[in-house]
């Protein structure tokens, strides 16, 4: 398996699923990765982007989402993950004129229905509760790790929260990505997941942990050149990892996320916005190689 890559945060409307997007985008196409998309989003954002409206609603029908899978998956029966995997999921050429190698595995709205099941389901077996906790967020971790077999980035879009759903994705992640808005609700968010990814329970505290020794990296997102944000992005750098690069609140950026029919270039996708995508992927490559040649050494 490659590098498993979660974008996260407790907090929502900061733009995960745009930014997880984007990633797949570049990664796909400049990188020429075989890259899966998890949309572990009940709100199913990301398979919209990717495949569009109409054919999330084919999948739906297909019983080919995350929602299925984890439903089929859960009693420990032999599923195959490809059924429940879209290929050619984006509207994107690639720069040889053919089609990017991303897939998806598409989110649903029963995503959370089928967590409460799993766990009635357990419960009802007189587990005692912390059990079931820890045996749903365990098969989950395992059906994440099967479904992203063969590919060199797996991309785990979660939903806002703690679910054992998110819980399961930042315990199998290799990096987690947490965009963020320069705000200060962000900045208390930020410090609640920081925490649960480096699993900092007392006595142990986050600042007791070197930066670049940390899981996680922040991203200033829906950023505005002034000097609230700027004060704002300064201070999350001053406890947490963070990455130079900042992605601004632009319609150029907004409507890249339209899914078109005809597939075309990531230049006339993204326009004005391109830079944007170009620096994030320039920045987060060398994360996503680190991990991917630290994984072929062990398992050498």
């Amino acid at each position: 398996m490659g590098t498993i890559l979660a974008v996260a945060n407790r907090k929502g409307g900061v733009g995960k699923s745009t930014v997880a997007t984007m990633v797949a985008h570049a990664f796909s196409v400049w990188g020429e990765m075989r890259v899966l998309l998890i949309d572990v989003d009940a709100q199913a954002n990301a398979s919209l982007i990717l495949i569009g409206g109409e054919n999330w609603v084919k999948a739906r029908k297909r019983n080919a989402t995350l929602a299925d899978y984890i439903y089929d998956f859960f009693p420990l029966k032999p599923v195959e993950p490809a059924s429940y995997i879209l290929p050619e999921a984006s509207d994107l050429r690639a720069q040889d004129g053919g089609v990017p190698p991303l897939t998806l595995m598409p989110g649903s709205l029963e995503i959370e229905d089928r967590e409460h099941e799993i766990m009635v389901r357990l419960a009802s077996q007189g587990t005692p509760f912390h059990q079931v906790e820890e045996a749903v967020t365990t098969r989950f971790r395992t059906l994440l790790r099967h479904a992203g077999d063969g590919y060199d980035l797996v991309i785990l879009d979660c939903p806002p929260g703690i679910s054992f759903s998110t819980r399961a994705s930042i315990a199998v992640a290799d990096i987690v990505l947490v965009p963020f808005r320069p705000d200060y609700v962000s900045l208390f968010a930020v410090d609640r997941i920081g925490r649960m990814i480096e699993e900092c329970y007392p006595p142990r505290q986050l600042k007791d942990i070197p930066m670049d020794q940390r899981r996680y990296v922040t991203l200033a997102n829906m950023y505005r050149e002034t000097s609230i944000h700027d004060r704002l992005v300064d201070e999350m750098a001053a406890f947490h990892p963070i990455m130079e690069t900042r992605i601004p609140q632009t319609a150029a950026i907004a409507n890249a996320f339209d899914w078109e029919a005809n597939r075309r270039t990531i230049r006339q996708k993204y326009k004005s916005a391109l830079p944007h995508v170009e620096t994030l992927y320039s920045e987060l490559l060398p994360l996503v190689e680190r991990r991917r040649s630290s994984g072929e050494e062990t398992s050498a």
